[in-house]
């Protein structure tokens, strides 16, 4: 059974536990096989057995985290998948092990083969070069680490063939092939780097903006499969690019307006924060140029108001959204952010961002005052973030009156069971319970007797007090019953909140929970013309259970035999009624 590895556990050496005869006699049903499997593929990754404890990372369904140790001579493990979750010993936790008795047999020393350059000297070129290309071919890692060039072929075209290979989505067919993209991405990157680090600055930053390309395309392909690690390696490149863009100094102007272009096109938003990011390579002039871009693009978007997205490109608007806020954080101008921020206020939450900006400002006359104005503009459409923000201002201004005018507003417009627990939040914040308690239950009992009494005008008995169902949930989530069921007396209730109501009566007040469980069997064997006959033996159940408890098995007898005389006709029912062992 897999325990749980302690931080503070020395684990013994691991090679005293770790052995192939090992993995075959711990692993769970067919997890050898399928681990194996997992090894020869190569989904083993950052393999480090560092202190005797063994962790890897496995690419299955999925990522996932694998440790072995060793302890008092026995192996130990943990993975975050399902199956080792619930303690066996996985096809993950196999394939590790697997790799790590590969690289113990790689780490063995030999003995130097001293003969080994003349027996390759004695091949000839041809032969040699057969070999090496052979195997270039079997292993694109292998090919990329040759020192070799096409013929005539400077070493910026090189490289930018390198990229196109790593990058080419068309190459990836399953979790082997994304990891040898990834590794190839990588190492192209860092050619990249070495590059520039010989005196290639310029050349090496147009290779970068040209893998950046790349990057983007294959990690939005690859965004949907839940594969982050092309991510990771587009902030990577992001990195790159920024180190490259301070070693060449490209021209500030130019800089901006294609930072600006990635900015508004790229998908991912990588570069929305460009302002921020790039501030020392851009300088004034290069600064100033991206903002006249970024200004000129939103000032001919249209203001928002009230959710109105009528013919507006959303994603254009939502990454001109983050450049802006990125150049106001830059500016630190909070009168800036907010001519940027009124300009969408299309939902509570955005009034709400201008009260923390002015907040944050030290300006907390101004923030309540967007936050309320958010309140205003929106009374069908609360935002408990916005509330709560309001709330916190209110308080610490010590206006109570005002904490609790919000909450019962609510209340008042939509009354439910979250609401009130919301309301209760808040008085006891300013310590009002008992008497805003009372005001909401009378509030629903003025409403239910309202709504009882047109229900019977209109001639809709039937129909369900909206406000009597609301109170009964109420006291039910308070544990209050009786109160519960004084409320329900005389009220039109559905039947699933009657069955609710009788769970809740069992321990107590078993008759009253009788009395509802026969009500709601008779009442749905009755139901024209398809009535739920599962559900109402599953209720007969219950009562069955609940009246043998009192002692009253042959009063269920009688009531049970009484049933099955009266709707003898339904063989639908009779047919459930023989599959159940009644007592």
């Amino acid at each position: 059974m897999a325990k749980k590895y302690r931080p503070e556990f020395e684990p013994d050496p691991l090679e005293d536990a770790l052995d192939e005869r090992t993995l075959r006699r711990m692993a769970w049903g067919q997890s050898f096989s399928r681990g194996r499997a997992y090894f020869r593929d190569r989904v083993v990754e950052d393999l480090d057995d560092t202190g005797g404890l063994l962790t890897a990372r496995v690419r299955g369904a999925r990522l996932y985290h694998v440790k072995l140790w060793n302890e008092r001579g026995e192996l130990e493990y943990e993975c975050s998948c399902p199956v080792g979750r619930d303690g066996l010993f996985c096809k993950h936790c196999v394939a590790t092990g697997l790799a790590w008795l590969e690289r113990c047999e790689l780490r063995r020393p030999r003995p130097p083969d001293e003969d080994l350059p003349a027996r390759l000297r004695q091949l000839g070129a041809d032969a040699l070069a057969d070999i090496i290309a052979a195997e270039a071919r079997k292993n694109p890692a292998f090919a990329r680490s040759l020192p070799v060039s096409r013929p005539s072929e400077p070493e910026r075209t090189r490289l930018r063939r390198l990229v196109n290979e790593a990058t080419e989505p068309r190459a990836i067919k399953n979790n082997r092939t994304a990891s040898a993209a990834r590794d190839a991405i990588a190492h192209a990157l860092e050619l990249v780097r070495g590059f520039a680090a010989s005196g290639n600055a310029a050349d090496a930053l147009r290779l970068a903006d040209y893998a950046l390309d790349r990057i983007v395309r294959i990690a939005t392909l690859m965004r949907s499969s839940g594969d982050v690690g092309f991510a990771q390696l587009l902030d990577v490149a992001t990195a790159l690019h920024l180190e490259l863009c301070r070693a060449a100094r490209p021209d500030a102007i130019a800089l901006a307006r294609h930072l600006f272009r990635r900015a508004m096109n790229e998908g991912l938003g990588e570069f929305t924060n460009a302002a921020e990011k790039y501030a020392d390579v851009l300088g004034k002039e290069g600064l100033a140029e991206f903002r006249r871009l970024a200004e000129e693009v939103w000032s001919r978007m249209p203001v928002l108001r009230h959710r109105r997205f009528d013919g507006l490109d959303v994603a254009n608007r939502f990454n001109m959204t983050l450049i802006m806020e990125s150049l106001a954080r830059q500016s630190g101008n909070v009168e800036e952010a907010v001519r940027m921020l009124e300009r969408d206020l299309s939902s509570p939450v955005r009034y709400l961002r201008i009260a923390q900006r002015y907040l944050e400002a030290g300006k907390a006359d101004r923030a309540l005052d967007w936050a309320e104005q958010g309140l205003k503009a929106f009374p069908k459409q609360s935002d408990a973030q916005l509330e709560d923000f309001l709330v916190e201002r209110y308080i610490a201004a010590g206006r109570q009156s005002d904490v609790m005018n919000l909450a019962w507003a609510t209340f008042v417009d939509r009354p439910s069971v979250e609401v009130y627990q919301h309301l209760k939040r808040r008085a006891e914040q300013v310590g009002q319970w008992p008497v805003w308690r009372e005001e909401a239950l009378e509030l629903l009992r003025e409403r239910a007797a309202t709504e009882a009494k047109k229900a019977r005008a209109d001639n809709q008995a039937l129909v369900e007090s909206r406000s009597a169902a609301t109170l009964v949930d109420i006291l039910l989530a308070e544990g209050d019953d009786d109160a519960a069921w004084r409320e329900a007396q005389g009220a039109t209730l559905y039947p699933g909140r009657w069955l609710r109501l009788a769970e809740a009566r069992e321990a107590k007040h078993p008759a009253d929970a009788i009395q509802i469980y026969q009500r709601h069997v008779n009442v749905t064997f009755d139901r024209p013309p398809d009535p739920d006959y599962e559900d109402a033996v599953k209720v007969l159940r219950r009562l069955a259970r609940l009246m043998v408890k009192m002692g009253r098995t042959d009063q269920f007898h009688e009531y049970y035999q009484k049933l099955r005389t009266e709707y003898r006709r339904k063989r639908n029912l009779m047919r459930l009624l023989d599959n159940v062992a009644w007592p």
